[in-house]
């Protein structure tokens, strides 16, 4: 009787659990956490709502060219195809061939050839808009532009592509729900006769495939709902009679993979491989034989997408979950033997992706791109695409931080340096410095190999009000690429600067009683940021003038009437916000107001004889000395001077002397000790002749 091997995978998946409810917390960032200095755009799908990234592919210069089904990056429209920054911004100056408006354009793989043209494989929609019309691989330019010279026809007419890889001679090799792997000429995409057709009707569709040598490994099914597939061809595109062809159970592989050694992984969504129980992954040695010793253990859901690390570890992604669970997993990490890593703090549901991870890439530092159609990782939100982080990051440390000089006027500046160690040389950093004055923090990006820091900072004011001089707190916050960061805090003593009043002047500066005067000036504050009371007080006993200015208002003016004469000392006070003043005076004159007397009206001139004329007026003022009377000689004549001189309240005038057959003109006016009245109207009179 055959006895049944221990399922040890399942005894490793409770260790995991165990291990991630016990385990402390890190002080640094933990392998498997978001790694902060990625941070992506919003990526929306606002056709239909459901938004993914299905394949991603890393350029030399570090930018990440992203595929699936979305429309626009932070309201920015990009059908479908996108570029990000390294650190995860939206390179807007890649922009998307693909029509807008469109919901079938999909990208389901990518590729990148040596030239720096992408390869772009799925359900595309002709750039025209004609939905009639597939191209189902596509070439783009650097820019996101179309390549008009590459058109792989028949390929475009008999399926959907769902993977696409460059090979070593820069052959192209793609697949999807077509029979077969074709591969196409990298100049113009024509199809070579090297493709590798369906082998006794398997492989449609080919699910995934990987170059092997000279040869070819392609998994897949036998019909679109056939039993899964695995094999071998050889160079000249016959099946390698020297490889194991695994029978593989329930539904199909989805994902394969070469490791380092020579053996190969599977991924998909099947239970058995050659009678042996293996949930969604396996390992198989390189002749195809299962390798008895890897075991994932009883897994529900199904793994899409495997990447390899260095150091033999394997990350998956997919939708799955250990039998038990009751939240999926977005991806994992597993040891050599296929037990889940517990160091790899992924444990849904807080410490996980929230949807499907369909793409994983391992960067050159080593960290891991997931891309699906998720929008939370680890519970930071992320929509579609993260990085994360793959070792325990030690967290930096701050030391001999100092704020020089300790006390400083306001307006001066405060120089703030420390020195900072880390143990990941490779680390660069990101100091924010909250310089506790209310100001903005600042942000300072240190280098990989920062040792030391210095920053300056003007403090403008010292806060709070009410005070002459303040402390005022700086708090330091270094955080590291990894994730990780340390806090310091230092204090510095900020002196209030009284203010300075100039150019006060009172205009006018004399004024008669009833008059009014405005008096102004300017205040100086290298306290910038500090308002100020303005006090005036007219030297009259009148009620002070009060004014109060906003920061940034630098002068002030004010205006008074007077009701008595004198000579008036005006004092002027200006007070800032923590009790710091400035005074200054000005003297206001003012004279008793003049009381001229009305002028004279209705003056009449009547002609008495030859040389006489009579002269008449009204008489309309109460305070006169007299009346001034004026005469010129000629009709239309303007010289007038004065001819006679009255006492006060008389109306009456007879002016002798005169010259025969002459015209004459008269005006009068009324006159006492303050002044003179205006002129009265003008009266004529011409002499008779003899």
């Amino acid at each position: 009787m055959k006895t049944r091997p221990p399922r040890h995978g399942t005894l490793a998946v409770t260790l995991l659990l165990a291990a991630l409810l016990v385990a402390p917390a890190s002080a640094g960032a933990a392998p498997g956490d978001v790694d902060p200095g990625f941070v992506p755009p919003t990526i929306s799908n606002t056709l239909s709502g459901v938004g993914t990234v299905n394949a991603t592919v890393v350029q030399p210069d570090g930018k990440i060219v992203i595929g699936g089904k979305f429309t626009d990056l932070d309201g920015t429209a990009r059908i479908s195809l996108a570029r990000l920054n390294p650190n995860g911004s939206h390179d807007t100056s890649f922009v998307s061939p693909f029509v807008a408006g469109s919901t079938d354009t999909i990208v389901n793989a990518l590729a990148l050839q040596p030239d720096g043209k992408i390869l772009v494989g799925g359900i595309v929609v002709t750039p025209d808009g004609n939905s009639t019309q597939w191209r189902n691989l596509v070439r783009v330019n650097s820019n996101g532009s179309l390549d008009t010279t590459f058109n792989p026809n028949p390929l475009n007419v008999f399926g959907i592509v769902n993977k696409v890889v460059v090979r070593e001679d820069g052959a192209i090799l793609c697949a999807g729900n077509f029979a077969g792997v074709t591969v196409l000429n990298p100049i113009d995409g024509s199809p070579l006769n090297t493709s590798i057709p369906a082998y006794g009707g398997f492989f449609n569709p080919v699910r995934g495939f990987v170059p092997d040598g000279t040869g070819m490994l392609i998994a897949g099914n036998a019909s679109l709902m056939g039993p899964a597939i695995l094999t071998r061809f050889d160079a000249s595109n016959l099946q390698d009679p020297s490889f194991h062809v695994p029978t593989v159970q329930d539904n199909s592989i989805v994902s394969v993979e070469r490791q380092v050694d020579g053996s190969l992984f599977i991924a998909g969504r099947f239970s058995t491989v050659d009678g042996a129980t293996r949930k969604l992954a396996a390992r198989l040695m390189s002749t195809g034989f299962l390798d008895q010793a890897f075991d994932l253990g009883d897994a529900l859901g199904e793994i899409g997408t495997v990447k390899t690390q260095p150091d033999g570890k394997v990350i998956v992604g997919g939708s799955f979950r250990p039998s038990g669970e009751a939240n999926n997993y977005g991806f994992a990490r597993l040891n050599a033997n296929g037990t889940f890593d517990p160091t790899f703090q992924v444990q849904p549901p807080n410490r996980n992706a929230n949807g499907r991870v369909g793409s994983i890439q391992l960067l050159p530092d080593g960290k891991i791109l997931i891309a699906g159609n998720f929008t939370t990782v680890n519970g930071t939100a992320r929509t579609l695409i993260a990085r994360l982080l793959v070792t325990d990051n030690a967290p930096p440390a701050l030391s001999n931080v100092a704020a020089a000089p300790g006390a400083v006027n306001e307006g001066g500046t405060v120089t703030l340096s420390g020195q900072i160690s880390d143990a990941d040389a490779a680390d660069s950093f990101v100091l924010r410095i909250d310089w506790g004055d209310g100001t903005t923090p600042q942000t300072v990006n240190l280098a990989a190999g920062a040792t030391s820091f210095s920053v300056t900072h003007a403090y403008r004011d010292d806060s709070p009000t009410g005070t002459g001089s303040d402390p005022s707190t700086i708090a330091l916050t270094l955080s590291d690429s990894g994730g990780a960061s340390a806090t310091f805090s230092t204090t510095v003593t900020v002196i209030n600067v009284a203010p300075m009043l100039s150019a006060v002047v009172a205009t006018p500066s004399t004024i008669v009683v009833g008059g009014t005067t405005t008096v102004g000036g300017s205040i100086n504050d290298v306290g910038n940021l500090d308002p100020h009371s303005v006090m005036i007080n007219w030297g009259d006993g009148s009620a002070s003038a009060t004014l109060n200015l906003a920061a940034g208002m630098t002068t002030f003016s004010a205006s008074h009437q007077y009701a008595t004469p004198g000579n008036f000392t005006v004092t002027i006070s200006a007070t800032d916000d923590d009790t710091g003043t400035a005074g200054a005076n000005v003297v206001v004159t003012v004279s008793q107001a003049l009381l001229l007397p009305a002028p004279p009206s209705s003056l009449a001139a009547t002609v008495l004889s030859t040389t006489q004329v009579t002269l008449t007026w009204q008489d309309n003022s109460s305070n006169e000395a007299g009346f001034e009377i004026e005469r010129c000689k000629g009709r239309n004549c303007k010289d007038f001077s004065v001819v006679a001189q009255t006492a006060s309240n008389v109306t009456t005038h007879q002016d002798n002397g005169l010259s025969n057959k002459t015209a004459y003109r008269y005006r009068i006016r009324a006159v006492n000790g303050d002044g003179n009245s205006a002129y009265s109207n003008l009266a004529a009179a011409r002499t008779p002749r003899k």
